[in-house]
C-alpha cells in the first residue's frame, strides 16, 4: 500500500499554451507523455462508491495496473488516499491478486462476482519530475475525456504529486504556477466524475 498525495488544479484549455511555456518546466529532470486508459469498475448496486471505494484497471502503454482506492479525504483540492496496485495481463480486473484485509474484505467473493464496467477515462498524460524547495513533486497535465453509457465530460487538469517531501510544496509550487495562469483546487477526482455520468447527475 502506498499513500497518494497529490493536489488537483482545474485549467482551462485555452492556458495550456501559457503552461508548458512556464520556465519551471525547462528545470523537470524527467519529462514524458503518453495516452491512459482506465476503466472503472462496480457492481450495478455501486458497492464500491458507496464505501467510497475505486476498482480501476489502467492501460499505460502496454501495462495493464490494477488499482484500489479506499477512503481518503479531498480538502481543498489536496486529496489524500491509501491505494493499492498490481499488474494484470489485461483489462480484465483480478481481484483475487490482493492478499490486504482491507482490501479484500472490500472485493468479497459476493462483489467480485457482480464487478461490471461502469465508465472509463481516456486522456493524454503529460508528466515532470520537479526538485522544489527540497521537494521531490511530478506534474501531470490531463487533458481528454470521462465516458459512460454514451455521455461524456471533458478532462483538463494539473495534478501535482508529492513523491517527497512535505505537502505544503505542493500549495507553494501551485502558487507559483498560479502567478500568471488561473488554477482552481478541485476536490473531485476522475472517478467521482465518472460515476456523475453514470448516475446522470452533476458531480459537487
Amino acid at each position: 500500500m502506498t499513500n497518494e498525495i497529490e493536489l488537483k488544479l482545474n485549467i482551462a484549455a485555452a492556458d495550456i499554451a501559457l503552461f508548458l511555456a512556464h520556465p519551471l518546466l525547462a528545470t523537470a529532470s524527467v519529462a514524458q507523455g503518453g495516452r491512459l486508459i482506465s476503466i472503472y469498475y462496480d457492481t450495478p448496486a455501486l458497492t464500491l462508491m458507496n464505501q467510497r471505494a475505486a476498482l480501476r484497471v489502467r492501460l499505460a502503454g502496454t501495462r495493464w495496473i490494477q488499482t484500489v482506492k479506499i477512503g481518503g479525504q479531498a480538502v481543498h483540492g489536496l486529496h489524500i488516499r491509501p491505494e493499492w496496485e498490481v499488474d494484470l495481463p489485461s483489462q480484465h480486473p483480478n481481484p483475487s491478486l490482493y492478499t490486504e484485509p482491507v482490501v479484500t474484505q472490500l472485493l468479497s467473493p459476493a462483489v467480485t462476482q457482480q464487478l461490471t464496467p461502469i465508465f472509463q477515462t481516456d486522456f493524454w498524460r503529460d508528466t515532470w519530475l520537479l526538485s522544489f524547495q527540497g521537494a521531490q513533486i511530478e506534474l501531470a497535465l490531463d487533458v481528454g475525456l470521462v465516458q459512460s453509457l454514451g455521455r461524456d465530460a471533458p478532462i483538463c487538469e494539473l495534478e501535482l504529486e508529492l513523491k517527497q517531501g512535505d505537502a505544503q510544496q505542493l500549495h507553494a509550487l501551485a502558487q507559483v504556477l498560479a502567478s500568471n495562469i488561473k488554477l482552481t483546487p478541485d476536490s473531485i477526482s476522475k472517478a467521482q466524475r465518472g460515476y456523475a455520468l453514470y448516475r446522470d447527475i452533476c458531480p459537487m
